[in-house]
Order: structure tokens, then sequence, then C-alpha cells
């Protein structure tokens, strides 16, 4: 499959969705945390966290953009977002949708990723040994 190599308009993002960094996935206890809900301030119900504000590595920028450079990192109303279709999973944002952004060189973007990968680390060994122990194959 060929990948295209686009570049946006005005004050267009293209960016790839990544995993949230930021996520806990369990307390220093052991309780699982991310349930994949979030509780509304409107309504006060539970809704999926996934259908609200994502988080993604910026792929390349329009003409127009002020604040953000490729490689940032940006959360996003998933509202906001369209698919571009150039071969793999690209998505464009207007700059003024985009909620929040993390410099490239932030030197606490690296320190997350790291912890981040060693939760999943240890959830994906934990739950290796569980489906062991279940004779079940992953």
């Amino acid at each position: 499959m060929v990948i295209l190599n686009a570049q946006t308009t005005f004050d267009q993002v293209l960016f790839k969705i990544v995993p949230n960094p930021t996520i806990k996935l369990k307390s220093d206890s052991g309780l699982i945390l991310n349930s994949g809900l979030h509780q509304s301030q409107e309504t006060g119900g539970f809704e999926k966290a996934d259908e609200m504000i994502g988080f993604g590595v910026i792929t390349a920028i329009g003409p127009d953009i002020k604040y953000v450079e490729v490689g940032d990192y940006l959360f996003y109303y998933r509202g906001s977002i369209r698919p571009i279709p150039l071969g793999e999973e690209t998505w464009q944002v207007s700059e003024r949708n985009i909620m929040a952004f993390v410099k490239k060189d932030d030197p606490t973007v690296e320190a997350a990723f790291a912890d981040y990968a060693s939760q999943k680390a240890v959830e994906d060994q934990e739950l290796k040994a569980t489906a062991h122990k279940l004779n079940i194959i992953l």
C-alpha cells in the first residue's frame, strides 16, 4: 500500500491518534483505573471516554498555523476531527479546535510515555499470566 505524504491548507492540522500517556492504568495498590468511562459534567452520567477527548501527534500543518508544529502532541474533541484517507490512519482538525497541546521537546512528554509503556507492559504480563492459569491462548 502506498502512503501519501500530504500537506494541509490554511489553519488545518494533520495528526495520528496515539495512546494518551497521562492516563494511569492502575493505582499503586493494583486497582484498575482505566474503565473507559468518564463522568459527564453536564448530566452526571457516565460516557465512554474515547467519545470525548482524544490525544494525537501532529504530522503536518497548514501555512496559517500559529501555535503548534509537526511533532507536537494535541488534545482534541472527537467531534471536531475528520478522517483523511492517505493510506494510513490520519485525521484533520482546525487549529482553533485543538483543546490543548504539549510541545514535542517538553521533557514531561518522554517521561509520560516511558511511564505509560512500563504500566502497559506490567498490565500485559499480568493478563498473560491470568490467561495461562485459565488455559486461554491470547
